[in-house]
């Protein structure tokens, strides 16, 4: 008896605790439609479509989008890494301070891993040297790493 409950808990632990580390039955083609569509780049798209459209702009994992493949808890952080930066060079409509909820709502959504939480400061203008001491002199609010 004590060996079937030992091995019911043995059971247990792994399902709550290492089950949800393993990829997700979510493709990567799936995946890339579903975030294309999510950032406004393209409705009804195929996998081989939302992949050419997120090409477009810098979202490419680093083995390349792999269609078939299931998407893995590390793709996915991948993935939210580089919508980060779309959104920081205005490749896309979402502030990159968006995206860490937008991801984890779309992991949510597909029953895939959840982005690691992450912390995005908004982009704050830097005001060239010899700009910042004129408008010094002049009294005004100065942001600039030089000074």
């Amino acid at each position: 008896m004590k060996k079937v409950m030992c091995l019911i808990g043995g059971i247990m632990v792994f399902v709550f605790f290492f089950a949800p580390l393993q990829a997700s039955a979510v493709t990567q083609g799936d995946y890339a439609v579903a975030l294309a569509e999510e950032l406004g780049l393209g409705k009804g798209l195929t996998a081989e479509g939302a992949v050419e459209i997120l090409t477009k702009v810098g979202i490419v994992p680093s083995e390349g989008w792999q269609i078939a493949k299931e998407v893995t808890c590390e793709l996915v952080a991948e993935i939210q890494d580089l919508v980060i930066e779309a959104a920081q060079r205005g490749l896309i409509r979402y502030e990159p301070e968006e995206v860490p909820d937008l991801m984890a709502s779309l992991s949510e959504r597909l029953g895939c891993c959840t982005p690691p939480s992450v912390i995005v400061y908004p982009r704050v203008p830097i005001t060239p040297p010899m700009i910042a001491v004129e408008m010094e002199e002049k009294g005004e609010s100065v942001a600039s790493p030089w000074r």
